[in-house]
């Protein structure tokens, strides 16, 4: 609620709106909790709550999985992909994983040394095994 607070937003309409966000991501159980007791994976669910309740356009996550285990990271990323398909907004990921990369984007970016070096759809980078 804090961002909303402070751009003016009525206290009962940003309650609202945060409780719904809350619930769009899973973490409807978390209103109450203290963010000092909260893990990795919540610390995150919280922190894409708090930009959602800012009515973005764009949201950007920065290695949202980095130092998860592999069942909170399959949660994370179907997170992702639900913000992708539900809500009218776009959602760029910066990260080293280019097997969660190929399963989720619509569009690929490849960097290395600070320059572009392909681009393209997720099934030119998807790996089969």
């Amino acid at each position: 609620m804090f961002g909303p607070l402070r751009k003016g937003v009525a206290s009962e309409e940003t309650r609202q709106d945060a409780t719904q966000a809350l619930e769009s991501v899973g973490a409807a159980h978390l209103v109450n909790t203290i963010r000092y007791y909260l893990g990795n994976r919540d610390k995150r669910l919280v922190a894409t709550v708090g930009a959602l309740a800012m009515s973005p356009t764009v949201i950007v996550a920065d290695e949202p999985t980095i130092d998860l285990d592999p069942f909170h990271s399959r949660q994370i990323e179907s997170v992702l992909v639900e913000l992708k398909i539900n809500h009218p907004i776009g959602v760029a990921i910066a990260i080293h994983d280019m097997d969660l990369a190929a399963r989720i984007a619509d569009r690929v970016y490849v960097i290395a040394e600070e320059q572009l070096i392909a681009t393209g759809s997720r099934r030119k980078y998807l790996i089969t095994s």
